[in-house]
């Protein structure tokens, strides 16, 4: 079995070249970018066992289509940063069956927390959460906003008042998700025996892979200052993100997950998930757990290596982080002058961006439309996510409709050129 380990890079880190074979390089660390730690597990075509290692999205596939976004691979391993990448061929998508416009999906969601908020809890099993909430009279917001901002350090809690509510929702939502996920990593040797301990003695269903009713993490040993300042800084769920799953007992009278592979593994608070999801699962647990062991839970989605994207909105709720990790922001800004920084203008971004390939475009259009899929698949209820998605693909679709322009302009000069060196020069007649 192969274990990989890969940083999550900076918001804004540096502009990678796009010269010539270093494409490839380029997708890859573009994919990586804000992305936090995330186990994926999957079936290992060449020994049928199940392969643990953390999530990263692919280097460009050979195909990309974006009406259909079927193609979704796992690298088998990954290049040295030494190596020299070979550039892989990319088909274009047919840019003219894309819309210009992203639509807002419409949810029709039997509950709504925003405006009935215990008969919203009730329905994913939230009973005793339901009865507080509803005799302390507070609504969905403060709930939300409450929980995540609960688990402030020390420094974070002397901040001056002058800081925005949001800003403090941001920080210390991002600090629990990351905390947790970057647990989740360093019990990753005691994840994988528990794995391969419930896989034992049971038939491997071909393209799917066997997951626990629940698994053992000492959350505790790893996030000490946050659990001391509450115990409920433990996630209550482990969500395995995927895009298909089914719940067998076997004849132990076990209660088990077969999920289609690749199946990402990421901790979770329910609270979190059911105060801004309409369509995740409403039965969580249906086994009793064992002490020290947290649920896992599958939520089916159409992308789960882009649901990096939707989990850190879930947990931070800033539109910024959201428009970084689906627009370069950090790269257009390179492309402009201190001034135009200073600035900005969407026609200075559209211009800088539409200096790069169309290649390099249809990565985001891709990150895009399926975080876009992803999130009408659990029902976001936030219009504040669907505005920044329609904001993003505005930019990067405008982009690839200037940098189309550049093309054929560019291709019809040179056409122009080559018929005027091709057509002789007529000789002045001679009297």
């Amino acid at each position: 079995m192969d274990t990989f380990l890969v940083p999550p890079l900076d918001d804004h880190g540096d502009s990678p070249s796009l010269d010539g074979p270093s494409i490839d390089r380029t997708m890859k660390i573009l994919y990586m970018m804000t992305s936090p730690y995330m186990f994926t597990i999957c079936q290992d075509p060449r020994n049928r066992s199940i392969n643990l290692g953390l999530e990263v999205p692919p280097v460009a596939p050979e195909t990309i289509d974006l009406a259909a976004l079927e193609h979704t691979f796992l690298e088998d391993e990954f290049h040295n940063a030494e190596e020299t990448v070979k550039p892989q061929s990319i088909t274009l998508p047919n840019f003219a069956q894309l819309p210009l416009k992203l639509p807002l999906p419409v949810l029709n969601a039997p509950t709504n927390p925003h405006d009935d908020l215990s008969q919203h809890l009730c329905r994913f099993g939230l009973h005793l959460e339901a009865l507080e909430f509803k005799r302390s009279h507070v609504d969905c917001d403060f709930v939300l906003n409450t929980f995540l901002t609960i688990y402030r350090t020390p420094n974070e809690g002397s901040c001056s008042k002058n800081v925005r509510k949001s800003a403090r929702v941001t920080d210390s939502g991002e600090l629990l998700m990351y905390s947790l996920l970057e647990t989740l990593q360093k019990h990753e040797a005691q994840v994988w025996r528990q794995l391969q301990q419930t896989s034992e003695g049971l038939a491997k269903v071909s393209g799917r892979v066997i997951l626990p009713a629940s698994i053992c993490v000492p959350w505790e040993e790893s996030v000490p200052g946050l659990l001391r300042s509450s115990p409920s800084a433990a996630p209550t769920h482990l969500a395995a993100i995927c895009k298909d799953a089914s719940r067998v007992i076997s004849k132990s009278g076990r209660q088990l997950n077969y999920n289609l592979s690749p199946s990402v593994i990421v901790p979770i608070h329910w609270i979190v998930y059911v105060l801004q999801c309409a369509f995740i699962p409403t039965d969580p647990a249906l086994c009793i757990i064992a002490k020290g062991h947290t649920p896992v839970i599958p939520i089916t989605v159409p992308f789960p290596r882009h649901w990096v994207v939707i989990h850190r909105w879930l947990y931070t709720r800033d539109t910024s982080k959201l428009l970084i990790s689906l627009v370069p922001l950090g790269i257009i800004m390179k492309r402009m002058s201190p001034q135009e920084r200073r600035h900005p203008k969407l026609n200075d971004c559209l211009e800088a961006l539409s200096c790069y390939s169309l290649s390099f475009l249809t990565v985001f259009l891709v990150k895009i439309r399926a975080t876009w899929y992803n999130g009408k698949t659990v029902g976001i209820y936030s219009m504040e996510f669907w505005r920044t998605l329609v904001r993003a693909w505005d930019l990067v679709m405008g982009a690839v409709v200037l940098r189309k322009g550049r093309m054929q302009k560019n291709a019809t000069s040179t056409s122009a050129s080559a018929s005027e060196r091709s057509t002789p020069a007529c000789e002045p007649r001679v009297a």
